[in-house]
């Protein structure tokens, strides 16, 4: 009987202990209170892209450095192109995994200013710390080549962006500053979720401090039409071609 006593007295300790900790792990990763205008994006027949608002409140003792919104992680299988006999031709295929489809970032200083003396503690921010996470099955010595056309790619349909000091804090009151931005997410966004993330720095180091998710969704006949593309292709290519032979 007494063993049991001491028994359930040590559960019920461990209990508390671990709610405790859970409760200050969470205070911990709440410096930042984001909130995302709109939080959910329905891709409809006249989609052409959504603006979205990200407003963060911070307390005044923590330098907010940075804002990005990532995702959803994709795999590219593109053809490289050269001259074969005098023509152009696909010469070479390249497979890219663990690529963010989307990736915007906005931050409040030049990239080059944020690291003490060039050096990188905690996370990396900007395309060399996709460079570093992104996986190209190809050999080392081409990977940057590779990755810098990826990333030109990227950008020309507008699904990259690195916005360099476009970050403003403003002072909300004695104690909060206040971050408001807004980047534009592009018809040629994928569904899927997405990460915006806070960023700050602290004795050199930059962590992340807050975060939210920005959730992307087809609709109605857009989601029909992707849907029997996918389970009925034979289907879908005969409406397609019916389409175009009536419009023209």
């Amino acid at each position: 009987m007494k063993r049991n006593v001491i028994i359930a007295f040590g559960l019920a300790i461990l209990i508390v202990l671990c709610s405790q900790l859970a409760i200050a792990q969470k205070r911990a990763n709440s410096f930042a209170t984001l909130k995302i205008k709109p939080q959910k994006v329905m891709i409809q027949t006249f989609y052409n892209g959504k603006d979205i608002s990200v407003e963060a409140e911070v307390p005044q003792d923590i330098e907010v450095v940075a804002l990005s919104c990532e995702g959803p992680e994709e795999t590219l299988n593109l053809m490289r192109k050269g001259r074969v006999y005098g023509l152009w031709m696909n010469v070479e295929e390249i497979l890219f995994q663990k690529i963010p489809a989307i990736y915007f970032l906005v931050t409040s200083k030049k990239l080059t200013e944020l690291y003490d003396k060039g050096e990188i503690r905690g996370i990396q921010l900007g395309y060399e710390g996709l460079y570093s996470k992104i996986k190209i099955e190809k050999e080392k010595e081409k990977k940057k080549e590779f990755f810098d056309q990826l990333i030109k790619l990227k950008e020309s349909d507008k699904l990259y962006l690195v916005s360099e000091g476009g970050l403003k804090v403003t002072r909300l009151n004695n104690k909060i500053n206040k971050i408001i931005t807004t980047f534009y997410l592009p018809p040629k966004a994928p569904p899927g979720e997405y990460r915006i993330n806070l960023f700050a720095r602290k004795n050199s180091e930059i962590n992340l401090i807050g975060n939210q998710t920005l959730t992307v969704e087809k609709k109605g006949l857009t989601a029909y039409l992707s849907s029997m593309a996918i389970n009925h292709g034979l289907v879908y290519g005969v409406v397609a071609v019916i389409i175009a032979i009536i419009s023209g």
